[in-house]
């Protein structure tokens, strides 16, 4: 098994992984093993070094609200496009 974090944007993990095969994606740095620790803490990728510095929770929250809100508004706009056209 291969184990990676997954980083956002910003370069904090948001995610733990265990997958079969290896996966090369900047955002996904291979790990040792299934650690939590990782969690929130920020990498610098370009030196491939993990910083003593964590997300800001509200700040994260606040976005992941933003992306809700706007996949919301895009399935209203499906629904109300299929509806229209009949589902064609």
């Amino acid at each position: 098994m291969r184990y990676y974090a997954q980083i956002n944007d910003l370069g904090y993990c948001i995610c733990i992984s265990e997958l079969s095969d290896e996966v090369i994606k900047e955002n996904m740095i291979n790990i040792l093993s299934y650690d939590t620790s990782y969690l929130g803490r920020k990498c610098d990728v370009n030196n491939m070094v993990w910083l003593d510095e964590y997300i800001d929770k509200p700040q994260e929250e606040n976005r992941l609200n933003q992306i809700e809100q706007a996949i919301g508004i895009l399935a209203e706009q499906v629904a109300k496009n299929t509806l229209l056209t009949g589902g064609n």
